[in-house]
């Protein structure tokens, strides 16, 4: 036992809000998102590992801070606490995925709508990490759990993207200028997290991918203009 962590049940004993997961470290499907060229890096790296090892509840800033290889004066100076390691780190795991698909002219007008197809498609080469995602966010829902913060955020994220497609579509006259865009960025939230929750409990049953495919088509006839649709037929 590493100095500062204290002691710690079993991890089937503890609560589900102190255990998200029960891989070891070296298997979190944050890890790998994080560059470890910098002391931040390396303490959210640390942090998830610590947060993935043992629960949130029993990680310590001084256990965090001896895996990264620091002092806890160096963790103090970047995070004020557990709460703001874990939001960093589910944060810019979130940048790091729209920077990756809805990048330049792949987020904007029609574009960023075909987009979350590409989204599902490459959720579905890690399914380790879509789990643990459904997982988070469901305790995330409880006010007090370190991780709402980051859900809220998280809808609020997926507002912009969204907003961004449909601006750009409507200026383009790809999109209905009558489209609201409020409602269609928590519908496709709600299909795509829909589609992976059943593709996790049933994976021979289900092609997410051709799923979320589906669900965009039907969308291009409802909230692209005439003259754009006339334009995909060609």
């Amino acid at each position: 036992m590493r100095p500062g962590t204290g002691s710690r049940p079993p991890p089937n004993d503890r609560p589900a809000a102190a255990r998200w997961s029960v891989r070891g470290a070296e298997e979190h499907p944050i890890v790998n998102l994080v560059h470890l060229s910098t002391p931040r890096a390396r303490l959210i790296r640390a942090a998830l590992e610590e947060f993935s090892d043992g629960g949130y509840a029993d990680a310590s800033l001084v256990a965090i801070a001896d895996r990264a290889g620091l002092g806890v004066d160096v963790l103090a100076e970047h995070f004020a606490d557990k709460r703001a390691l874990l939001s960093a780190a589910l944060s810019r795991r979130d940048r790091t995925v729209r920077d990756e698909v809805w990048a330049g002219a792949k987020g904007e007008g029609w574009n960023g709508i075909q987009a979350w197809v590409e989204l599902m498609r490459n959720n579905q080469k890690k399914p380790g990490t879509v789990r643990f995602f459904a997982e988070l966010r469901l305790l995330a829902t409880d006010p007090q759990h370190p991780a709402h913060d980051w859900l809220r955020g998280h809808f609020e994220l997926v507002d912009e993207v969204v907003e961004r497609a449909v601006s750009t579509g409507i200026t383009r006259g790809e999109i209905r200028p009558d489209t609201d865009a409020a409602a269609l960025a928590r519908g496709l939230l709600a299909m795509i997290e829909g589609i992976e929750t059943r593709w996790l409990a049933t994976p021979a049953e289900v092609d997410p991918v051709a799923m979320i495919s589906d669900y965009v088509d039907l969308l291009a006839g409802v909230i692209t203009t005439d003259a754009f649709r006339a334009r995909l037929r060609r």
